[in-house]
């Protein structure tokens, strides 16, 4: 004869009373409300039955739903599923920081724009004055002094000294031009050329950014959806430990037992996964961002972050479309239409340099001796090719480059407007889809309720409650997926406009 101890009394109380007394609570039964912070968990089974024991409560702590139990953060996300939110880590602002400073991308649009501005100082210098002194064994000293004044325009001054024969000076002068061209067109392309750097600079900066703010995004989805694989895992555990103790009082056969441990091994797996996505997310993340943590503490591993569900402002988007002060500038636009300026200046130099060739030399000198007389030099020099000219091939080059460049800054146009179109879809379609996907939560708690309640009632079966269970991981999985692609939306609709992110 097998005696009855209290805790098996409070067995046979928990599981043969247990149909009656849900039958008596499920009449009272009401589903859990929405508050305006967010969804509220659904009614635990043990709420039903604990009577405050201090043995009862330890007894059915992993029986039932303990709100109480567990990270607070995780709950906070489980119960408010529109607010994620993470209180340890590096925040957004710090982020941007630290990727401005260290990375190895600004580091090297830094350095790229640094040779551009290098460069077009070495082109500059070349029509600065140059100034030069020579003396040879003989006592002869040689001052010289030349400017270009223009591309293909050269003036020089140079005075011959003698100290042994004082009446041996001489000054010299001399011009050199290509009256074909008499303009600064190769400063100009580089100056222009310099200008599109800076835009593609500024381009190549903001594309950095928006990098980052989407692999932010990523990480803190990733997070969040570790919240709910551990979420699941909880429910997975509660769910097997009440389909043990079902099973050792013979009130279940061994299929539900062994199902519900498959459900929570598949959980705890997908978890583990989970976790070591995230790892090797923010290693790349890091790294991206050139940030190297100090030590190993959970605050320098992960991220700070408290993120919420909000319509973007249509007030804002008017504006933005709008842009009335021209504050928003798209950089790769302005960057084409610098290049289709050079290239203009490239046709136009080409059809010039495809005339005849006509240079003209004068050179004038002056000695201190009177007995010699001032040689005065000029040439002129005409020159052209018969047949073919090789410099109207280049001039029919570059009016074939001048007019691919306006394809391609018109392709460009168009491909932004495209764009800001698509950007301003996808946060019309992402906005529309959270409230579909928010109701479809909600629904999917009742769900989750009703089922855990009529399993516990042996109304279903443990295939049905793992169905309502994978519809509540899938719902919440959606309405965080959507949360942060919303972010990430409004961020690329700010890019594509042009705004500074």
């Amino acid at each position: 004869m097998r005696i009855i101890t209290p805790a098996l009394s409070r067995k046979i109380f928990l599981f043969f009373i247990l149909p009656a007394a849900f039958a008596l609570v499920s009449a009272k039964f009401e589903p859990s409300s929405v508050t305006a912070a967010g969804l509220e968990e659904p009614p635990a089974f043990v709420e039903f039955f604990d009577d405050g024991g201090e043995e009862y409560g330890a007894d059915t702590a992993a029986v039932g739903l303990n709100k109480n139990a567990g990270n607070d953060e995780l709950y906070t996300a489980e119960t408010t599923p529109e607010v994620l939110l993470s209180n340890e880590g590096i925040d957004y602002e710090r982020i941007v920081q630290i990727a401005l400073s260290g990375s190895r991308d600004i580091k090297k649009i830094n350095l790229n724009v640094k040779n551009s501005e290098n460069a077009l100082l070495i082109d500059e210098i070349a029509y600065k004055p140059n100034f030069s002194v020579s003396v040879d064994n003989d006592h002869n000293y040689n001052y010289s002094l030349s400017q270009k004044v223009a591309d293909l325009v050269n003036l020089s001054v140079s005075k011959n000294d003698n100290t042994k024969l004082n009446s041996d000076g001489n000054v010299s002068y001399s011009l050199s031009l290509d009256l074909r061209r008499l303009d600064n067109s190769d400063l100009n392309l580089n100056r222009l050329s310099f200008n599109r750097d800076l835009l593609s600079y500024a381009n190549a900066r903001e594309s950095f950014k928006l990098k980052v703010v989407r692999q932010f995004y990523d990480l803190i989805m990733a997070m969040e959806e570790c919240k709910v694989l551990a979420n699941s895992c909880t429910r997975w555990q509660e769910m097997l430990d009440y389909a043990r103790s079902k099973y050792e009082l013979g009130l279940a056969n061994k299929i539900d037992y062994l199902n519900a441990e498959v459900n929570l091994a598949n959980a705890q797996n997908s978890l583990l996964q989970q976790e070591q996505n995230i790892q090797t997310l923010k290693e790349q993340f890091f790294d991206l961002i050139g940030y190297e943590p100090a030590g190993s503490s959970t605050a320098e591993n992960s991220l700070k972050y408290n993120i919420t569900f909000e319509k973007m402002d249509t007030g804002e988007i008017e504006r933005i479309l709008a842009n009335k002060d021209g504050k928003y500038v798209r950089e790769d636009v302005e960057a084409e239409r610098v290049a289709l300026e050079m290239a203009h200046i490239r046709y136009l130099k080409a059809k010039k340099n495809a005339a005849p060739k006509l240079n003209l030399n004068i050179s004038k000198t002056e000695y201190d001796n009177p007995a010699r007389e001032e040689g005065f030099e000029s040439s002129l020099t005409w020159r052209f090719n018969l047949g073919r000219q090789e410099n109207a091939v280049s001039e029919w080059i570059e009016k074939n480059n001048y007019e691919l460049k306006k394809i391609s800054l018109d392709e460009t146009q168009k491909g932004v407007l495209i764009e800001q179109r698509d950007a301003l879809r996808r946060i019309e379609y992402l906005e529309k889809a959270y409230e579909i996907a928010a109701k479809s939560l909600r629904q999917a708690y009742e769900n989750f309720e009703f089922s855990m309640i009529s399993f516990q009632k042996g109304l279903i079966s443990n295939i049905d409650l793992r169905d309502a269970q994978d519809k509540l991981t899938s719902a919440k999985r959606s309405v965080v997926s959507l949360i942060i692609q919303h972010k990430t939306a409004c961020r690329k609709f700010y890019f594509a406009m042009g705004k500074d992110l």
